[in-house]
């Protein structure tokens, strides 16, 4: 969207511009009391650079977030299989596989996942 976005405006307005060009509408448009031709095209072009603006901050915020989510995961990760993993029981994680700690030492569990 970010890449698209604007090469779709510009060819959306040179296309509408040259529909008009051809079938002689500008002519009818620069009539005295009209302005010039490429005036409705701003509005349209400030919109699109609006909307392409607010894409591009949403693109900037998933990215953050993705990235602030890949830094807590370890962390996430860890506290899970802090409570799901008790000394001395047996869990099931998945189907026919089955796991067992015997002592859990205080903060083993987080150097594994750190970098």
């Amino acid at each position: 969207m970010l890449i698209i976005s604007p090469i779709a405006l510009m060819i959306a307005i040179s296309h509408t511009l040259n529909k008009l060009a051809t079938d002689s509408e500008i002519i009818v448009m620069n009539a005295p009391p009209s302005p010039f031709p490429a005036v409705p095209s701003f509005p349209l072009c400030h919109l699109g650079s609006g909307n392409h603006g607010c894409l591009h901050c949403c693109y900037l915020a998933a990215l953050t977030g993705m990235r602030r989510l890949s830094n807590g995961m370890p962390k996430i990760t860890a506290d899970w299989l802090a409570n799901i993993l008790q000394p001395g029981r047996f869990a099931q994680l998945v189907s026919n596989h089955a796991i067992r700690i015997r002592e859990r030492q205080p903060a083993a569990y987080l150097s594994a996942f750190r970098r």
